[in-house]
């Protein structure tokens, strides 16, 4: 006969003392709540949510994005919300690593699009290469935003560098890597293929990441 296991019921057990005497987070989540701050469960610790969430938290990662993206992307005639606003939700959510690539691109494009803050996207990166430590297309859009709106060659060569360095990168990264730090022009033509590359293309990944989700 086979032993009943106590270990569930500890489980649960530890997880309901925690809420129990979590007085503080829990204001601070009803009250983020309540100001649309943040998605439920925002202020505790990934390894906790994935506790709460059975170890499920692919379907938490879903649940958050979808709550980004409904502040990121706008009705018609919608006017911007306040941008501290905007990227204070962004951070609360990329805070907690969601597994969905092309979120931590978006975010960036959306602040640079539709903020005209580019300068924003380093944070978005960072938190991105923790998630995805072997992506080439974060460390590539990081590299676009460095290379064009706010013109430092050198450093955003460092980023293509990377991305080139990673499989399945595309081949203009090393070339852009290299004219970068040689400082030499790159042709608006050469520009708008890596802006296509993620937009508009039919396989372009972030257009995969709304059909998968449609």
């Amino acid at each position: 006969m086979n032993r009943f296991s106590f270990k569930p019921i500890f489980v649960l057990f530890f997880i309901f003392l925690l809420w129990q005497n979590s007085k503080t987070l829990q204001k601070i989540e009803l009250h983020n709540q309540r100001e649309n701050l943040s998605p439920p469960l925002a202020n505790f610790p990934p390894r906790l949510i994935n506790v709460i969430t059975l170890g499920h938290k692919d379907l938490y990662d879903d649940l958050i994005t979808f709550w980004l993206l409904q502040h990121l992307i706008p009705s018609s005639n919608e006017a911007p919300e306040p941008l501290d606003l905007v990227y204070s939700r962004i951070i609360r959510v990329l805070k907690l690593h969601p597994k969905i690539e092309a979120i931590y691109l978006f975010a960036c494009y959306s602040l640079y699009f539709r903020w005209k803050k580019p300068e924003l996207c380093q944070d978005i990166t960072t938190l991105g290469l923790q998630a995805f430590p072997t992506s080439w297309k974060i460390p590539l859009t990081q590299g676009y935003m460095l290379a064009f709106p706010l013109n430092k060659p050198v450093e955003a060569s460092l980023y293509y560098q990377r991305a080139a360095s990673q499989a399945n990168a595309p081949k203009f990264a090393a070339s852009f890597a290299n004219k970068l730090l040689r400082k030499e022009k790159i042709s608006p033509s050469q520009r708008q293929e890596s802006i296509n590359f993620f937009f508009n293309s039919p396989d372009s990944d972030l257009n995969k990441f709304f059909r998968k989700h449609e």
